[in-house]
């Protein structure tokens, strides 16, 4: 096989017809939810235990990727790669590696076909009153690496990743937008990405918050039709980039309360290449842990109460410092005590064996503290959308190898991000769809061909959509656009329908004016 183009049309090779007869999805809503009946079939081959899978390379290599998983793991998995005996399950009679069957796409004709994925009425007066007579939102979610290249036609962005009036929500997460992260510094804002994305979407959409770190940028559109049900919209951006202050990487959140549910948007650019695992994991940490402070409400008291942030910040700074939470009181640093557990948000973690506790030092001292993720307990729906760069474990006469014989199972089973989800503290409460798109990185420009440069980067699924695990939140669709090609990595968008609830209030016929004028932020670095 040469080692060139392995890749054709679509991104796939030349004999890959046979790859749409399989139909796969993972079992979603794991909090017993509602269950998508197109999605529902698809069952995970991963292993569950400790397992030894052996790819043959072009270069005729013997290549086993290990992945030791404990029956009743309680920390991050280790990966290796390393050359031992083949494993002859994975082998036919000749000694090469037994070609897979690669998944249907969950696109969006998909879920369209599978009426899933319906458009909404033509008549804003209609739009509102199904929303207020059903409860559910249909949000959108991209995220796109632009590689500070050209932008493509507003009618292609419309086609592959906007499509017209199927959504209430469009959030829209870039990366190395515009500019490059280096001319970022001098110029980060991003007005004229806003402007295509709205001229795609059309005159229907009003965007309500754009914030850009550097050369990162998370814009939130609304359809016009739910705008008086809009409110509370707030963004912030934390920079983990050099000396955690520049935002040549980091993460932009905006939150928006929608009727009386919050939601949480987020975007963001985290550490390149291959052995940055851990640093990826910290940062998401942060992230996780900055926009919960800055954003979020905090809603999982032993008393079952639900404190906003105005109420958690009513305590004052002096009474807090130095102080525990035992039960459902606090004993406070000055010997008080106050029977509602309110907290000060400064400096936040959580620890999950102490629910009132957003501190950095949690009187549990629990050592995986520091990495439980707050986002789940802080909005009603949490999206996060990004170049997270995780990698597949192996060398890239493996991986494409495993992609020209259509792996797909073992392609997953060595995703860093997979085995992140499964057994990484910091990435408990999140979820992903099942990803039935080839990797999104790295393509030689223009063309469906992976790196052919010196460096051959390995191919990988480094631009992810996450979201928060609850039974009010339903994948749609899940894929990549193979069709944008402009930049080395391919975009990548999720539809959700979410549930809310409905504030009367909220449905007077006032139009809230404030949203009806974009608002936007621009940041090169941040001090936290």
């Amino acid at each position: 096989m040469s080692q060139g183009k392995i890749i054709g049309k679509d991104g796939m090779s030349d004999d890959s017809q046979n790859q749409n007869n399989v139909d796969t999805t993972s079992s979603l809503n794991k909090d017993g939810g509602t269950r998508n009946p197109f999605l529902s079939s698809w069952s995970s081959s991963l292993p569950t235990n400790a397992t030894s899978l052996v790819a043959m390379s072009p270069r005729s290599e013997q290549i086993n990727l290990i992945r030791p998983v404990p029956a009743q793991a309680q920390a991050p998995v280790s990966v290796s790669v390393t050359t031992i005996i083949p494993n002859s399950d994975n082998f036919n009679s000749s000694g090469v590696i037994d070609s897979g069957c690669w998944p249907k796409i969950l696109d969006d004709d998909a879920a369209i076909e599978n009426e899933i994925l319906r458009p909404l009425p033509t008549d804003h007066d209609d739009i509102l009153a199904k929303v207020k007579g059903t409860g559910k939102i249909a949000v959108r979610s991209v995220t796109w690496n632009q590689q500070a290249q050209a932008l493509p036609p507003v009618e292609e962005l419309t086609s592959y990743l906007f499509p017209r009036e199927y959504f209430h929500i469009v959030a829209v997460g870039t990366q190395e937008c515009e500019n490059s992260i280096t001319k970022s510094i001098i110029n980060p804002y991003k007005e004229k990405w806003e402007r295509i994305c709205g001229e795609a979407l059309g005159v229907d959409y009003i965007l309500v918050r754009g914030h850009s770190l550097q050369a990162s940028h998370l814009a939130l559109f609304v359809h016009k039709a739910i705008v008086n049900l809009v409110s509370n919209v707030q963004s912030h951006a934390v920079a983990t980039g050099i000396c955690d202050t520049l935002g040549n990487k980091g993460g932009i959140g905006i939150s928006v309360v929608i009727g009386k549910t919050s939601y949480c948007f987020l975007t963001a650019h985290l550490a390149a290449h291959q052995n940055q695992l851990v640093r990826r994991t910290n940062e998401f940490s942060k992230i996780s842990r900055e926009i919960s402070r800055a954003l979020g409400k905090i809603n999982v008291y032993k008393d079952g109460t639900n404190h906003t942030k105005e109420s958690i910040e009513s305590i004052h700074d002096d009474e807090v410092e130095g102080g525990c939470f035992e039960d459902n009181c606090i004993v406070l640093g000055n010997g008080k005590q106050k029977s509602s557990p309110c907290i000060k948000t400064m400096n936040s973690c959580f620890c999950p064996t102490c629910p009132n506790s957003l501190r950095r030092s949690c009187c549990c001292s629990n050592v995986q503290g520091e990495k439980y993720n707050p986002l789940p307990h802080a909005f009603d729906h949490v999206i996060w959308a990004g170049d997270l760069n995780f990698r597949i474990n192996g060398t890239r006469e493996v991986v494409d190898s495993l992609l020209f014989h259509h792996r797909h199972d073992v392609l997953i089973a060595y995703d860093q991000m997979n085995m992140l989800l499964q057994f990484e503290t910091a990435f408990a409460g999140f979820e992903e769809g099942p990803i039935t798109f080839r990797p999104t990185y790295k393509f030689d420009k223009g063309t469906d061909t992976y790196d052919t440069s010196p460096k051959r980067r390995i191919p990988a699924w480094t631009d992810r959509i996450l979201y928060k695990s609850s039974p009010r939140i339903e994948l749609l669709s899940y894929c990549s656009s193979t069709g944008v090609r402009t930049s080395d990595h391919r975009p990548v968008y999720a539809s959700f329908q979410t549930s809310i609830e409905i504030d009367s209030n909220c449905l007077d016929g006032t139009i809230n004016r404030r949203l009806l004028r974009s608002e936007s932020k621009s940041e090169v670095c941040v001090i936290s």
